[in-house]
């Protein structure tokens, strides 16, 4: 809107220069005197002219005056087509608090019709004390003021109101601040968790080399136990950086090569391969069903992959030994899925949400190690994909993942 003020500005100027030609055409009669005339910043010099030379520059100041206004109407109408495409909501008061104009989001906002917004108070719709507070402040000359509501309709709602200058009326601005929030406290969690999550092995691998230097080197059983620590330390670090890095890329879709036909059964084949070693070392049992050939889907293999193999990985370390993991693939009418069940300790019912944020440990989990950043990764690579993933918590116990990719158009 700022970006239009010049225009108008012009305009403006444009239409007092008009006016100001045309009062000099009317006003002064024959003679040779000649008369300064200004207006909008610009001064210029109108002679004294004949009747018949008045009648023709009478019609030439009336052709700049009809042009000026047009000018004007259509840096008005590029002002009103602007606020009608915002977002935010715009309502100009008058001096008595009744609606003048308001764009369709202001009317959202306020869950009205225009009709039924027009010409009534704005207090009717938002009657709260701070909203009062900022316009009687405005009116008695504050250039701006702020208020902010916390709960319009179930979401917190920012008005500022501005003075619109020498005019008796008002501006109000109407914005959701509801996800700026959220994006807040998402911010704040990342870092304190983060921070939690660096603090421990950096504790660990401190007290590790310390104990190392205070004397534990000279003991060739003591090295090897701190110095193994001081690796396994590392490695954890190592893997945060990783997965935060994964993270990032997914977020910006840096790194995601997508191709054709892809068959997903041999994905997850390649996937169960590479964590075979450890589903037998932790004692399971696996069970592979694939569903015979499968429709071919637009994929990035590789993250698909890394998506079923973190999937694997939750199954076999919240799964104890003796218990089942079941891999499945299959056509569904929205594309292929992929399902991973556990017979392992479950999920909470109102936690299904929540495991797909990073660093979230369910109440379950919070025991045993990780950084909460490989459902999160899961989530992301489906959904870079046009999928979406979900987790249920299975009636005999254990859970099951199931992620969708689109086939093929």
């Amino acid at each position: 809107m700022k970006s239009l003020m010049p225009y108008l500005v012009a305009a403006l100027a444009l239409v007092c220069i008009s006016l100001a030609g045309l009062m000099a055409v009317l006003g002064v009669g024959p003679g040779s005197v000649p008369l300064l005339v200004a207006g909008a910043g610009a001064a210029f010099l109108v002679p004294l002219l004949s009747a018949k030379a008045r009648l023709r520059a009478l019609a030439g100041q009336i052709d700049l005056l009809r042009e000026a206004v047009a000018s004007l109407d259509q840096q008005l109408q590029a002002v009103v087509a602007a606020l009608e495409a915002s977002p935010d909501g715009a309502v100009v008061i008058d001096r008595q608090g009744n609606i003048a104009f308001m764009n369709a989001s202001a009317a959202s906002f306020l869950g009205r019709t225009k009709e039924e917004l027009k010409g009534r108070p704005l207090t009717w719709f938002l009657p709260y004390e701070q909203v009062v507070k900022a316009v009687t402040s405005v009116h008695r000359g504050q250039r701006e003021a702020v208020a902010v509501i916390d709960s319009f309709h179930g979401r917190p709602l920012q008005i500022r109101a501005f003075s619109l200058g020498g005019d008796e009326r008002c501006l109000i601005h109407l914005r959701d601040v509801g996800e700026a929030r959220l994006l807040q406290r998402v911010r704040r969690d990342f870092v304190a968790n983060v921070s939690h999550e660096l603090r421990s092995p950096l504790a660990s691998l401190r007290a590790a080399l310390e104990t190392l230097q205070g004397g534990a080197i000279n003991d060739p059983k003591d090295r090897d136990t701190f110095l193994t620590l001081a690796l396994q330390e590392v490695v954890r670090l190592q893997d945060l950086v990783n997965g935060l890095l994964e993270l990032s890329t997914l977020e910006t879709g840096i790194g995601i090569e997508f191709k054709e036909g892809v068959k997903l059964e041999e994905v997850v084949q390649k996937a169960v391969e590479s964590q075979l070693p450890r589903v037998l070392q932790a004692g399971l049992k696996l069970q592979v069903d694939i569903g015979g050939a499968l429709p071919p889907v637009r994929a990035d293999p590789e993250r698909l992959q890394r998506a079923v193999i973190n999937l694997l990985d939750n199954a076999i370390k919240f799964t104890p030994a003796g218990g089942r993991i079941t891999v499945a693939a299959y056509a569904t009418d929205e594309g292929v899925a992929i399902r991973v069940e556990d017979t392992g300790i479950g999920i909470d019912h109102e936690e299904r949400e929540r495991i797909f944020e990073r660093f979230y440990r369910s109440k379950r989990a919070r025991q045993m190690p990780g950084a909460g950043l490989g459902l999160a990764i899961v989530k992301h690579v489906v959904e870079a994909h046009g999928g979406k993933v979900w987790a249920d918590a299975l009636p005999e116990g254990g859970s099951a993942f199931t992620v969708v990719i689109p086939v093929s158009s």
